[in-house]
């Protein structure tokens, strides 16, 4: 708690919600706007101007807003508990995975990559080369094929800028070294092999699951709950909508 108004308590998540800006960048400024708006809204109900016609329809929309979010989070609080009720078998991981494969197909690459000392020893080695040279094989570092995930991850923008074989690029590396990435080759889209992919496979089959057991629940919901509907007021909304389109 970190205050009192009128003997209420104040907390630091009632702080987040009264401003725009999180409440550690200035508490003292969210607890001044806290305190003003709910002394003035205590203010405002004294008067009776709660219950005045238009106030009255907004805090209604308010509420109704208010409700229907916590309706969502219930409903994702009800889908993570499907979602966790029970773990595929590593026979059903690759069963979905042979029949899904084409999913976790990834572009390979292989290049070549020769480091310097710094950038500017880079830029001068490829300006040498000119658009027509190659790097040396015996100097450079040969790579792949590999998909993206399998680069180093300080090459990686400078692999995905390339197009053609013999095209390179500069990578900056910390310490300020530098490499030249030649793309020798960039291969057709090949599935990455089954466990480099488990957990994504995994995560495929729980959100599949867990889709199918939420559709069964809300079925069941729905045969044993009592939902009237007046078709009249229905239709009549569906030919405002309908006249408000043209």
């Amino acid at each position: 708690m970190i205050a009192r108004i009128d003997g209420a308590p104040v907390s630091a998540l009632d702080l987040d919600a009264s401003s725009a800006e999180p409440a550690h960048s200035d508490p003292r400024r969210a607890l001044d706007i806290l305190v003003a708006r709910k002394l003035l809204a205590a203010e405002a109900r004294a008067r009776g101007l709660a219950g005045a016609a238009g106030t009255r329809a907004k805090l209604a929309a308010v509420r109704r807003e208010a409700a229907a979010r916590e309706e969502e989070v219930l409903r994702d609080a009800l889908f993570a508990a499907l979602k966790g009720d029970a773990e595929p078998t590593d026979a059903e991981l690759r069963a979905h995975y042979e029949a899904t494969r084409l999913r976790y197909a990834e572009r390979q690459f292989r290049l070549l990559r020769q480091r310097f000392g710094s950038e500017a020893a880079a830029r001068a080695a490829n300006t040498e080369l000119g658009r027509e040279g190659r790097l040396d094989p015996a100097k450079a570092e040969a790579l792949g094929p590999a998909p993206v995930a399998g680069l180093p991850r300080e090459i990686v923008g400078a692999a995905l800028r390339l197009r053609t074989p013999g095209e390179r690029g500069l990578a900056l590396e910390p310490g300020g070294a530098a490499s030249l990435v030649e793309l020798v080759e960039l291969l057709p889209a090949e599935p990455a092999p089954f466990e480099a992919v488990r957990e994504r496979v995994a995560e495929s089959v729980r959100t599949q699951r867990a889709q199918e057991a939420l559709r069964a629940e809300l079925a069941r919901l729905r045969a044993e709950a009592k939902v009237e509907v007046d078709e009249e007021v229905l239709r009549g909304l569906s030919s405002r909508a309908l006249a408000s389109e043209r």
